[in-house]
């Protein structure tokens, strides 16, 4: 059994890629192929994700992968006729909309998509295991969103932070010609674009609910304890400074793993480094951070720290 999870991103994310992706790999007790869909990523940000994949099959005995495939969603949605607006000054959550398209002719069909914005605490093999059994669309249940009162909330609306997707019932359904028409209908009404458009395009009885444990993004101490996925949902960020909740430590607990994992063999002071870590994870935004360690490091700065 080998997983396929996909994920959607920019130069912008290429270091929070980083540390989502190493932190699958610490926990997986399977084989992964990684397909990274970008609008911008320059060659050091390729090169650093490479770096780190490498790295990681050989520590872990497994065989990992990673493709990088590029993707104009502007353009993918001027071609099917949609004028919609920027969603957090990107195009990029639409991207998910149109993976029957970007993988077709692949010999693929069970894939499983994530966020970003999440961090990974468990060994994902069960839902990779769920993903393969899937025939349909699968996904968390939203039980902050159904609490809303807006006109696209559905009584089985997911969070598309993670969804587990067959391409082959994608394709079956007309997937993507569904969500054109949705778009134009509705665009006055799309909060949370892409999520609106996919909790009303898949009808609720093909929809297959896994368990919040895979897309947490409630702060509790519980939640948290008992999460195999943690999400960072909304705008602020664990690596932002005014973020201030629970979730936040175990983001910046998987960054100090995967900077120890990518100095192993560089003949670097770790203590510094963890020092470092412990100070600008609670005081100071993630940019003093990495002008602290790339100003101690200087050519030995591992390609984790981006």
């Amino acid at each position: 059994m080998k997983g396929n999870l996909v994920f959607c991103t920019d130069s912008r994310y290429a270091q929070h890629l980083a540390v989502l992706i190493y932190s699958i790999l610490l926990h997986t007790s399977v084989p992964l192929n990684f397909f990274v869909l970008y609008s911008s990523l320059n060659d050091k940000d390729r090169e650093q994700l490479n770096s780190l994949i490498e790295r990681m099959s050989c520590m872990r005995d497994l065989a990992f992968t990673i493709e990088f495939i590029p993707v104009d969603v502007k353009a993918k949605l001027e071609e099917h006729g949609l004028n919609v607006n920027s969603f957090r000054d990107c195009f990029d959550p639409y991207t998910r909309l149109f993976v029957t398209e970007i993988f077709a002719g692949r010999n693929l069909d069970k894939l499983i998509y994530l966020d970003v914005d999440m961090v990974c605490k468990g060994d994902i093999a069960p839902l990779v295991a769920e993903c393969e059994k899937l025939v349909t669309f699968g996904g968390v249940l939203d039980t902050v969103s159904i609490k809303l009162n807006y006109p696209l909330i559905t009584p089985t609306y997911i969070n598309s932070g993670l969804l587990l997707l067959s391409l082959s019932y994608l394709s079956r359904i007309n997937f993507i010609e569904k969500c054109a028409v949705f778009i134009k209908e509705h665009l006055q009404d799309l909060v949370c674009p892409d999520q609106d458009v996919i909790n009303n395009v898949i009808s609720a009885s093909d929809l297959k609910l896994i368990s919040q444990r895979y897309n947490e993004y409630l702060p509790s101490k519980e939640k948290v304890a008992a999460a195999v996925i943690l999400h960072y949902t909304g705008p602020f960020k664990p690596w932002m400074p005014q973020t201030r909740w629970r979730m936040k430590k175990v983001y910046w607990q998987a960054y100090r793993k995967g900077c120890e994992a990518c100095l192993a063999g560089k003949n670097a002071d770790l203590t510094f480094v963890k020092r470092q870590i412990r100070k600008y994870a609670k005081l100071r935004p993630v940019f003093n951070l990495m002008v602290s360690l790339r100003k101690h490091l200087g050519d030995k700065c591992p390609a984790f720290i981006i």
